[in-house]
Order: structure tokens, then C-alpha cells, then sequence
């Protein structure tokens, strides 16, 4: 199923959609992470050719919990992830 243009607002359950580019949605180049309008719509980022990322949208079962992870680089230039609370 395909929906275009990407909506937002409060929805009866929450709504996760991918293939779409959320820094178009963010309105930053520079976002290639999970987008939530802050309501009900998750959108997880399509353009992992131009981030060389596949960004992940976690749930915890047991907090009703969503978390995504960001790219670090640490002091010893290792990469390392840092889950993030998105809601």
C-alpha cells in the first residue's frame, strides 16, 4: 500500500512507515534518523544511500517505549551506537 504526500496528527494507533526521505519531512539535509511527528506517525528514513545508514525504530514491550540508535565516533575513533528515547 502506498500513501503520498506523508501525513501527521493523532491517529487511534501509531503508524510506522518507511521508503520516504525524513529530511524532507524534518526539513534538514542532514536528517537521515526515525521522524516522529510527535503524535502518531514514526517515519523511518529511505535515502540510506545518501546516509550509508539503515536507521532502526526499537520498541520495548515492556515500557511501551520507542528508541532509535545514533552513530558516534568515541575518543579512541571506534563507532559506536547510542540508543536515543524517541517516545
Amino acid at each position: 500500500m502506498s500513501k503520498f504526500p506523508a501525513t501527521y496528527g493523532k491517529f487511534h494507533k501509531d503508524i510506522i512507515a518507511d521508503h520516504i526521505s525524513t529530511s524532507s519531512l524534518a526539513k534538514d539535509n542532514k536528517f537521515h534518523n526515525v521522524y516522529w511527528d510527535g503524535k502518531s506517525h514514526f517515519y523511518i528514513d529511505g535515502e540510506t544511500n545518501v546516509s550509508g545508514v539503515i536507521p532502526v525504530l526499537k520498541y520495548n514491550t515492556s515500557t511501551s517505549k520507542y528508541s532509535s540508535f545514533k552513530r558516534k565516533i568515541d575518543d579512541g575513533g571506534s563507532l559506536k551506537w547510542e540508543e536515543y528515547l524517541i517516545k
